[in-house]
């Protein structure tokens, strides 16, 4: 498996780290959330929610070196959803960060140019109303990059934006998840040249948080471990300890943690997921909540040993 400091195999977010201002949470309060990517499996051209590796998201055979153990899914499957929110409850996963690729006018001018981002933006809804027990928030991805420079997108464009992300909470209301006593909404900038951001619109109805690396100006810490090591890093056999060495960061910092981000649920690209595989099974599931639950209950660090 393929391991980067910021979205690695299994990599785990501090989130909010560095808000050195505000009082920690009291144990028990910490939530831990994941991201939720909803690309995959979707027709191209007419959006059609068929699955397979000639379908979105799943088109690169060559980037992935393990199987999902739901096969090359649908993310707007619903049976995949119910399965897919009962592993994160499995793993003490009571948020869930949804990637949302806009409603596929990628340019503003009221066309349809990617209707496969028209389905993901129904699949949110769909996660929505499967959520039980949980809560959910959108992470508006740059997804004009390739499609439209980040350059070329307006503050009104921005607006337009944060209005689909507010119709979609309040189709919703019981199951958005509040930071500091707004929706959140998120914005995922790990590097580049270009800071993607909806926090430089004056809109007041959400809480933004800008999720990347801190020294360039983001709110949530996505270093997972040691920024030194080498940008990609192949551990097939799970033995390096690259998880385990991100939840030590948790431990290492829990007086200033407020929330715990595990990246990701399924980015396949990066080989950076947590769910279920063929040849893993739920081991990293497994991982993730005997971590937790350490935490949560206020023990000390200790290496996962499948006991």
């Amino acid at each position: 498996m393929m391991y980067r400091p910021l979205v690695g195999i299994g990599a785990i977010i501090v989130m909010a780290v560095a808000c050195v201002a505000v009082e920690p949470s009291p144990r028990g309060d910490v939530p831990l959330a994941t991201i939720l990517y909803l690309n995959y499996g979707y027709d191209y051209w007419t959006g059609e929610c068929k699955g397979g590796v000639e379908s979105t998201g799943w088109e690169r055979p060559s980037e992935r070196g393990l199987t999902p153990e739901a096969g090359y899914y649908c993310s707007g499957d619903d049976k995949y959803i119910d399965q897919a929110l009962r592993e994160m409850k499995k793993a003490g996963i009571s948020v869930v960060i949804l990637s949302w690729n806009g409603w596929g006018d990628v340019a503003f001018n009221g066309k349809i140019e990617a209707p496969d981002y028209v389905a993901i933006d129904r699949t949110i809804d769909k996660v929505f109303g499967h959520l039980d027990g949980m809560k959910a928030a959108i992470l508006v991805e740059p997804y004009y990059n390739l499609r439209l420079d980040l350059d070329n997108v307006l503050p009104e464009h921005k607006q337009k934006i944060l209005d689909r992300v507010w119709a979609h909470y309040e189709r919703h209301p019981s199951k958005v998840f509040f930071w500091d006593n707004k929706p959140l909404l998120v914005t995922f900038w790990p590097s580049g040249n270009h800071q993607w951001s909806l926090g430089d619109v004056d809109d007041d109805r959400f809480t933004h948080r800008q999720w990347g690396v801190l020294d360039r100006g983001a709110d949530w810490d996505m270093t997972a471990i040691d920024s030194s090591l080498e940008m990609v890093r192949f551990d097939p056999g799970l033995d390096e300890g690259f998880y385990d060495q991100a939840w030590k960061k948790v431990f290492d910092n829990q007086e200033s943690v407020k929330m715990i981000g595990v990246y990701g649920w399924n980015p396949w690209a990066e080989m950076a997921s947590i769910e279920p595989t063929v040849e893993y099974g739920d081991t990293l599931v497994e991982k993730t909540r005997w971590y937790f639950n350490r935490f949560d209950h206020g023990e000390k660090y200790r290496l996962y040993s499948g006991d």
